[in-house]
């Protein structure tokens, strides 16, 4: 059997187990989005989406858009979209839409965020998704709704903290005599912002059937206009780095994850701001 095919169908029949198909959904380069997500001068668009509480820090209306092709195979390509919008300077909206797969194997994902400050300190945010699972070929789809709430406490101007937690409720997906509870899963951040040109970045995730996930994670700002990001999960021991070029309001990644077994997964990220800021981090 053709390796790539047979790497294809083994993700295929892991996206229909509920204990991976939460994480799967995220890019293989996920951490490398969520570098940013516990801090106040580097997280952006793509960081907000990981934890709702982060939107309020975004002074920007941003959109971003991200493409990869999971361990190098067109049949696990994945794509998505994310926007948020400051409506005052407490409080943010933010959507995203994802999807995984191919014609026959697929995975959906959507998502309506809201995040608030509660005073200079303290964000809190809850978003709420919308979760497709498709086998056309052979089973069918099914789909499910579930919710995640996360709070994030700036300790210092430099000392970030928080946590997330995906799906409490644990939504029901199936039909007829199929039914499974998913699974839910928390996540504890902390954040350091050593400088205005490195921050560094680690969390702890939690999931049920799943065991214990260490990310940790980088952003030096070489020089004004280029960055490089980097870092390791240690549940599937893989790593991510990647380089960011900021031009105006405009901002270009290039990225890539490494897992030992599957390989390299590259991937481009797109960003853009529609108001100027006076942040002084190199994330648009």
């Amino acid at each position: 059997m053709n390796t790539k095919w047979f790497i294809t169908i083994i993700v295929s029949i892991l996206v229909q187990n509920t204990s991976i198909a939460q994480a799967i959904m995220k890019p293989l380069g996920a951490q490398y989005g969520a570098v940013g997500t516990y801090s106040k001068s580097f997280t952006d668009v793509y960081a907000a989406q990981y934890n709702a509480a982060a939107l309020p820090s975004l002074e920007k209306t941003s959109f971003s858009a991200y493409s990869e092709k999971r361990f190098n195979l067109k049949e696990l390509a994945f794509y998505n979209l994310v926007a948020a919008v400051p409506v005052s300077e407490m409080d943010a909206f933010g959507i995203s839409a994802s999807y995984l797969g191919h014609a026959e194997s697929n995975q959906t994902f959507l998502s309506l965020g809201y995040g608030r400050k509660l005073s200079d300190k303290i964000q809190v945010g809850t978003a709420f998704h919308y979760n497709r699972l498709g086998q056309n070929k052979f089973y069918g789809s099914t789909s499910y709704i579930t919710a995640s709430v996360g709070a994030i406490m700036h300790v210092t101007e430099k000392v970030h903290v928080g946590f997330n937690a995906y799906n409490p409720i644990q939504a029901t997906f199936g039909t007829g005599d199929f039914k499974e509870k998913t699974n839910a899963q928390y996540t504890f951040g902390i954040g350091y912002d050593a400088g205005k040109n490195l921050h560094l970045g680690a969390a702890l995730v939690t999931e049920q059937n799943a065991g214990l996930s260490v990310n940790l994670s980088l952003q030096y700002n070489l020089i004004e206009r280029l960055f490089l990001r980097g870092g390791i999960n240690t549940q599937t021991t893989s790593y991510f780095a990647g380089l960011g070029f900021l031009l105006s309001d405009f901002r270009i990644d290039l990225a890539t994850s490494y897992h030992p077994q599957l390989g390299l997964t590259p991937g481009v990220l797109l960003m853009y701001a529609f108001k100027k800021s006076n942040k002084g981090a190199v994330n648009p």
